[in-house]
């Protein structure tokens, strides 16, 4: 269900933004998200920062 959604927005908001800038933004996103698994301590943070990655890169 949640790549549905991914998919679905992604193109809804690549018509607006047009895709090289959703790339751009998506990148940008990704490399925020993977630096802050340095600060990770518990098990649940690994997992919530996992599901938040999934949804960025969907």
């Amino acid at each position: 269900m949640a790549n549905l959604v991914g998919r679905v927005t992604s193109g809804y908001i690549a018509a607006f933004a047009r895709v090289p800038n959703l790339t751009i933004a998506v990148t940008i996103a990704s490399g925020i998200l993977i630096l802050g698994m340095i600060g990770l301590k518990s098990l649940a943070s690994v997992i919530a920062l996992g599901v938040i990655f999934q949804e960025c890169t969907s």
